[in-house]
């Protein structure tokens, strides 16, 4: 989806076609006008770029779009998570992590377990299993 800006004193404020042709009720719009005709009303289309990656401990905003190269870009703002926001993180990282090692514990190495203890397998067999699953999920260092 197309994100437009209109330059008002020199500054971005976001924008729509739907609110240039309010705007502009006596003008006669094609259905997508093109990058020239919207710079004839100071409407500009803003290139999207991708989210920053982050790290739980900080928190990424969208900032407003810069000029750059010719052409109206969007940005964004990364900025430090609160010492609250970083505990919720870690803990629901951790309840995730527990939650996929107990899937994979049932599906994969509780039948080994019963097979040990049946004398069908190895302690050995079963005791590898849950080591691999710990480290198919691992529980992230801080």
């Amino acid at each position: 989806m197309a994100k437009y800006i209109k330059v008002v004193d020199g500054q971005p404020v976001e924008y729509s076609l739907g609110k240039l042709r309010l705007d502009n009720p006596n003008t006669s719009f094609p259905k997508w006008p093109d990058a020239d005709f919207l710079k004839d009303f100071d409407v500009y289309e803003v290139r999207l770029t991708d989210k920053p990656e982050i790290t739980p401990y900080q928190d990424v905003t969208e900032g407003a779009p810069e000029f750059i190269d010719g052409e109206w870009v969007q940005s964004w703002i990364t900025s430090d998570a609160s010492d609250e926001e970083v505990a919720e993180r870690k803990e629901a990282r951790y309840i995730k992590v527990e939650n996929q090692r107990l899937k994979a514990y049932q599906e994969v190495s509780d039948p080994l377990f019963f097979k040990w203890q049946r004398g069908e397998t190895t302690e050995q067999e079963w005791l590898q299993t849950v080591a691999q699953i710990k480290e198919w999920y691992p529980h992230e260092e801080d």
